[in-house]
């Protein structure tokens, strides 16, 4: 029978198990079965050890559990760009997410880097997390090395955000691009408009391709030739790039009538460059941003967007991992609708009707 508990210690030292088993009078394994949660004990003495525990502030070590083959209670989160507010958000959605279920969270920024998320794969994997969410900077499982599939695929549980990569079988979330792509270029070709700009970012990945992909549908079954010196593409890791790339596009000699952004950064750098270059929106040039933004109906005029779930993209990401790391069986990947937030940026069309090939 278990003795009744002395004093606890005071001396502000890190509380280990056996403390706890010299407080309570009952042996490390006792303690350890009823922190652990496994084993029989009694529920006078396991009300005896986590009394014990609260009162001298325990703190389970989570990575000497994780060396026992225990969870960490750990998740590791790979982004594409954390200067990008999507990605900001994505952060915020997952550490909700595992704050919601007692887990801490590791994020890393890949910048686009393939190398650089094969690094932090290898380094949250010798963190030993439970579980990844990724934005991979891969599209396709042939770009990657052996090691990495194999990360993905049978060594940690992943979801992939925002992103997949062709030929994982990985489960991922996502918001349909194409379709949102769509929808913006046949808004404008409505509105008149035949050469429509894209500045880009990322072309390698998988979500851009979409975006890209869908732009062209949108073009062909509206019988409008393609020209691909419209699309202008770089990695956009910074509101410059977009800026640089909308140049291209403004000191074209046939100029586009309209601009379509891909990102929020690439947005910013876009807007930028058409104020800068004296163009005036929408009298000019019709304007299409990618994702919502604060100050998107506080300027003059009011943009126009693609919008999309993204909290809900990281939050229901981190909810189907956790539903992994506990035996769930549904690995299905999801598709979220996008929005056409149609405001001021793309209505004139005096541009488009004295400018057309």
């Amino acid at each position: 029978m278990a003795k009744k508990r002395n004093t606890p210690n005071k001396t502000g030292n890190t509380i280990t198990i056996k403390d706890l088993a010299r407080e309570t009078g009952v042996s490390q394994a006792t303690v350890g079965r009823v922190l652990g949660g496994y084993g029989r004990t009694s529920a006078s003495t396991k009300e005896l050890v986590m009394a014990a525990a609260r009162e001298m502030n325990y703190q389970p070590n989570s990575f000497a559990q994780g060396l026992k083959g225990k969870s960490t209670r750990t998740l590791g989160l790979m982004i594409a760009n954390v200067v990008n507010p999507f990605f900001s958000i994505i952060v915020r959605a997952v550490e909700d997410a595992c704050i919601n279920n007692d887990y801490s969270l590791m994020v890393c920024n890949i910048d686009e880097d393939q190398e650089k998320e094969r690094r932090y794969l290898r380094l949250l994997r010798s963190k030993r997390v439970d579980g990844l969410l990724t934005c991979s900077a891969y599209s396709d499982k042939k770009q990657m090395k052996k090691e990495v599939a194999r990360l993905y695929e049978e060594e940690i549980p992943t979801v992939f955000v925002d992103r997949r990569v062709e030929g994982l079988s990985c489960p991922s979330i996502q918001t349909d691009s194409y379709t949102g792509s769509m929808m913006a270029v046949n808004h404008l070709i409505k509105l008149g408009h035949k050469r429509i700009g894209v500045v880009s970012h990322a072309p390698n990945v998988d979500t851009i391709q979409k975006r890209i992909l869908g732009y062209k549908q949108a073009l062909v079954d509206n019988g409008i030739k393609f020209d691909p010196e419209l699309i202008v593409s770089n990695n956009a890791k910074s509101a410059s790039d977009g800026f640089e790339s909308t140049i291209t596009l403004l000191h074209m000699r046939n100029r586009p009538t309209a601009i379509l952004t891909t990102n929020s950064l690439v947005t910013y750098g876009a807007l930028q460059a058409i104020k800068r270059n004296g163009a005036r929106i929408p009298d000019d040039i019709a304007f299409i941003g990618w994702d919502d933004f604060e100050l998107a109906t506080a300027m003059t005029p009011e943009i126009t967007v693609v919008t999309q779930p993204i909290y809900s993209l990281g939050n229901m990401a981190a909810n189907k991992l956790f539903d992994m790391l506990k035996g769930g069986s549904n690995r299905k990947s999801v598709i979220l609708s996008p929005q056409l937030l149609v405001r001021e940026s793309c209505g004139a069309t005096k541009f488009a009707a004295t400018n057309q090939d």
